[in-house]
């Protein structure tokens, strides 16, 4: 390749779409990006139209792309695509959706999770595929019937792109039991299960009817992608053993490696701990933002969070006795609990919307602090990145440092660039994943602060007093 020839990243988040257009050293040549909402038809539910939320986004932000870098399309070499996981999205023998996409984040199958515990004495949760397949099968059977083949985002994405069915390893994780025998016993045909790849494999090239939609130029290479926290990890360089991701997402997560990236890349099984994973991180702040802060958005519009960061460091260590169990769309870690829902506890007459905002600051420290209890051993050898949107707060930084007692090296959320990418990497570009890491910045550094430690450790065992009472036994 030539410094001339692109690399095609897009990321389908559970929030918004992102792509990057990128040359083979890294630059950016062209960002583009577009929201989307998640549909909630009942309580504990979470959908999307992939259709409309996922693959016409897609076409909007590439297209835009291609607009804005001024590029001709056939200078993309390559195309990368990774997406929130695990999502049911099932399509028929055409290549339609037959509903709305299921997303992880999406609980109605606490009975077939139940079942499947009960008669096969298999652990699971609503996030796993299986579960979320069963009642589809048991709730719409029609609709079962026609389905042709199940894919989350951006299996959906390079299927559109390639007319080829696809599931990384990674990503293959999520369907546990159904690759074992399993299908058969629940009346699940074996042919609608996603063959698996290594997410840098050659996957297809983009069909006539892709580059018609898109404006790509017809015979692009496809790899077939992975899922978004796997891509995060790689875009924020975190590829050795022992590298800790802190993830301040729309769902946060905390996950540390066991093994190199690359390796888990090439298809190796998948040595990464899960410490902490909470359903609603940076979706708490956003439900506050849109149900009480209605007048501060119209006076502060798009500096709204920086000016609830403001106030919110205004109001002393603790929320001075408030604290939020957050808990809005059930519980993943360290117990499965679905029904759990959010607290808030301590609340007095001298409490105002800012201890509020601070108290859900605080509960995502508190969070990874106690999956970080739960494992036996100290995890954190090595450095902790903190990526993801919310982690462009400095406060929630600081807070969340105090909390665990741990620094945290701050890189911008570069998804899409992990994307761009693996798609280099799969045609050959890039020969280590190392070769990523002269592209990443370290934007900021955040130490803990001693006397803060101390202060919060008060808190934290509160916080557990809480949850110990409430949520003790869990739900599976």
């Amino acid at each position: 390749m030539n410094k001339s020839e692109l690399l095609l990243g897009v990321d389908i988040g559970t929030t918004i779409v992102r792509g990057l257009l990128i040359n083979i050293e890294g630059k950016i040549i062209a960002d583009s990006s577009l929201e989307h909402n998640i549909i909630i038809p009942k309580l504990g539910w979470a959908e999307q139209d992939p259709e409309k939320d996922w693959w016409k986004h897609f076409i909007k932000v590439v297209k835009d792309l291609l607009k804005k870098g001024k590029v001709e399309p056939s200078n993309i070499k390559a195309i990368g695509v990774s997406g929130s996981y695990p999502d049911l999205c099932p399509i028929s023998k055409d290549g339609k959706p037959l509903r709305n996409a299921m997303l992880y984040s999406d609980n109605r199958c606490i009975n077939e999770v139940k079942f499947i515990k009960d008669n096969y004495h298999l652990e699971l949760t609503s996030e796993e595929i299986l579960p979320k397949l069963l009642w589809f099968k048991n709730h719409e059977s029609e609709k079962f019937k026609d389905t042709e083949m199940i894919l989350s985002s951006h299996n959906y994405i390079t299927y559109k792109l390639t007319n080829k069915y696809s599931i990384d390893n990674l990503s293959a994780t999520s369907l546990i039991g159904l690759y074992n025998g399993l299908c058969e016993k629940l009346g699940i045909p074996p042919s609608i299960i996603p063959p698996k790849y290594p997410a840098v494999k050659i996957i297809g090239k983009v069909t006539q009817m892709a580059a018609k939609q898109t404006n790509l130029k017809q015979g692009i290479p496809v790899i077939v992608g992975t899922a978004d926290s796997f891509a995060n990890m790689l875009g924020v360089g975190a590829i050795n053993k022992n590298d800790c991701v802190i993830n301040y997402g729309t769902a946060g997560y905390c996950v540390m490696l066991h093994q190199e990236l690359e390796k888990i890349a090439m298809g190796k099984f998948p040595l990464i701990t899960l410490l902490s994973y909470l359903l609603t991180t940076g979706e708490s702040l956003k439900w506050f933002k849109n149900n009480f802060c209605q007048y501060d958005m119209s006076k502060y519009q798009n500096n709204i969070y920086q000016q609830l960061d403001k106030e919110a460091e205004e109001v002393p260590l603790g929320a001075e006795g408030l604290i939020f169990i957050p808990y809005l769309r059930g519980k993943r870690t360290p117990t499965y609990d679905p029904k759990a829902r959010g607290i808030l506890y301590g609340l007095s007459i001298l409490h105002k919307k800012e201890h509020f905002y601070r108290a859900i600051l605080e509960s995502w420290g508190y969070a990874i602090r106690q999956g970080l209890e739960q494992f036996k051993k100290d995890p954190l050898k090595s450095r902790i990145i903190a990526t993801g949107g919310g982690a462009k707060s400095k406060i929630w930084r600081q807070i969340v440092s105090d909390i665990i007692d741990k620094p945290q090296n701050y890189i911008e959320n570069n998804v899409a660039l992990a994307d761009a990418f693996l798609a280099g990497y799969g045609v050959g570009v890039f020969q280590h994943f190392s070769h990523i890491i002269d592209w990443i910045e370290i934007k900021d550094i955040t130490n803990p602060n001693p006397k803060n430690v101390k202060e919060y450790d008060k808190y934290f065992k509160k916080y557990m007093e809480l949850e110990s009472h409430f949520f003790n036994k869990g739900e599976n």
